[in-house]
Formats: structure tokens, sequence, C-alpha cells
């Protein structure tokens, strides 16, 4: 009776070897879709979670064959979970290197202009300068003052009454120099915090040397007109995406 029982026992175990091989390569597929849906950091925790598993996997099909099978399903999925985990190191680690290298680690700081009465806030170790022109005042952060290709700014047009925005986008178009190449990517209202009329407009000369994609934020109220704009190589913007957005949507009235 015990041998019966024994044998029972092995032989529902030796159906079910193969489950955990299967297990192991899904896992290492998971790794891959969150490669491609859930960035980065998905994968590398993914990874983290299938590498121990299919390497646990690959033990027992190797110290019991005869119980637990599938092992060169098991070691492909260890192979591709160890590639989602060098991709995501790698990823993370060039991106880190990226941010040192521009200077987007440290603390975000706040810039007040009293005499215009609006502050904004901007990466904490970058440059800032300003250049007027006429009336208009334009101030600019860099990661330094050499950096080129990349620069956040802003302009402000005080006022005694609320601007014309569409006004305003129209007179920007037509001086702006364009080639026959120059493509407009975005443009439209949008919301903005505190201001009810804000413009959006995105834009790119693919003709120029060195092709920049340029965003600019239009807002219009009661102390007049301002201008925000993003500048960096369509690469870069991708990868300053967030902290464009920060500086973008920070603007805000004193008082």
């Amino acid at each position: 009776m015990n041998t019966t029982s024994a044998t029972h026992s092995h032989s529902r175990w030796a159906r079910a070897s193969y489950f955990f091989s299967v297990w192991a390569f899904v896992a290492a597929l998971l790794v891959v879709a969150l490669r491609l849906w859930g960035g980065a950091w998905a994968s590398l925790l993914g990874s983290l979670v299938a590498l121990p598993f299919a390497f646990w996997v690959i033990v027992r099909t190797s110290l019991y064959r005869h119980i637990y099978r599938g092992k060169p399903l098991a070691m492909l999925g260890f192979v591709v979970a160890f590639l989602g985990f060098s991709d995501a190191v790698g990823q993370l680690s060039y991106q880190a290197l990226w941010r040192q290298a521009f200077r987007l680690g440290g603390p975000v700081a706040v810039f007040e202009n009293k005499s215009e009465e609006w502050r904004i806030r901007y990466p904490g170790l970058w440059a800032r300068y300003s250049l007027k022109e006429k009336d208009v005042t334009t101030f600019f952060f860099k990661p330094a003052a050499t950096t080129p290709a990349i620069e956040f700014s802003i302009s402000h047009r005080k006022g005694t009454e609320t601007p014309d925005l569409d006004a305003a986008v129209r007179n920007f178009f037509l001086a702006l120099p364009k080639s026959g190449s120059t493509q407009v990517l975005a443009q439209g209202p949008i919301h903005y915090p505190l201001f009810q009329h804000a413009y959006e407009v995105v834009y790119e000369d693919p003709d120029q040397p060195i092709v920049l994609r340029h965003r600019l934020i239009f807002l219009s109220g009661a102390e007049g007109l301002t201008v925000l704009s993003v500048t960096a190589v369509p690469s870069w913007y991708e990868r300053l995406f967030a902290d464009a957005e920060r500086f973008l949507l920070s603007f805000e009235p004193l008082g």
C-alpha cells in the first residue's frame, strides 16, 4: 500500500514537472513586456524576480531530471531575463550619467522676478542669465552658459489689460524664420494652472545644421503676456520631458 502511494505521488509530480519550466519562460517574456510598456525600472524589478526563479528551475531540472523537466526552456527563460536585466541596467545607468552631465540631479530652484511680479521653477544647478531687447527681458536657464542646443527660457510683457492671445500667436508665426521643411508638430489651446487663456506650439526645422525641437506656451492674463519656451535636440527633448514639463507648468504671478 505504501509503495502504491509513493508511485502515485511520483507520477503526479512527473506530469506537473514542465509547469515550472514553462513559467520560468513566461516570467522572462513578462520582463520583455515590462520593458516595452513599463519602462526600464519595471523591467529591472521584473528581471530581479524572473532570474532567481529561472535559476531555481534550472537547478531542479539538473538535480531531479526524472521529476522536473524542460531544462532547455528554463535556460532560455534565464537568458531572456538576463538580457532584460542587462538592458534595464544599461538604460538606467546611461540615464543617470546623462542627467549628471546636464546637471539635472540637484534640487529644483525657484526664481522670482519681483519687478515683474512672477516666479518660476527650474533645475537648481543650471546657470541663469538674461537678455533685454526693447521693453522685454528674456531669462534663460541652461546647464551651463556655453551648453549648446538645450535651454529653457521665459519672457514676460507686462500690460494693463489682457492681451489678445490669438494675435500674439499669429504674430509669432509671422515673425518665425521658416524654411520649406519647418514642421509644426502640435498647436492649440491647453489647460494651464491659474490661467484661462493658454496656447501651445511645438515645432522643429529639419533643414537647420542642428535640428532643434521648440515647445512654447503662451499665457495671457491681466498681468500681461508670458511666453515660456523649451528648446533642445529632439532626443534630448524626450529625456528632458519631465523637467521641461515642470518648468513650463510652474509659472505663477506673485501677489
